[in-house]
């Protein structure tokens, strides 16, 4: 899903979504995810983020609880295991 901000010339495609870390935030709608991200048409990179609703804006996550870091922990395996095919068949960097 590619998005691009109206304030500026930053473009993001989410290349894969491996899920989402803890609840979804009521009263914003804001979820934590873990994804394949590419910037600018720069190589996609994995990331953890929170997300608006419709992905027309992210921030970086400052800390994660303990059962989110469990919950991350847990989708790493199949990121580095679908990691070649979704990068188009390169290593991780």
């Amino acid at each position: 899903m590619a998005m691009t901000n109206s304030n500026s010339k930053i473009v993001n495609d989410i290349v894969y979504h491996f899920g989402m870390i803890g609840r979804e935030n009521p009263d914003t709608g804001w979820r934590k995810e873990f994804n394949l991200v590419s910037w600018n048409v720069e190589p996609p990179k994995f990331e953890v983020r929170a997300w608006s609703p419709d992905y027309s804006r992210c921030a970086k996550i400052g800390g994660l609880t303990e059962e989110e870091l469990r919950q991350l922990y847990e989708m790493i395996p199949a990121a580095i295991r679908q990691a070649p095919t979704l990068k188009g068949g390169g290593n991780l960097k």
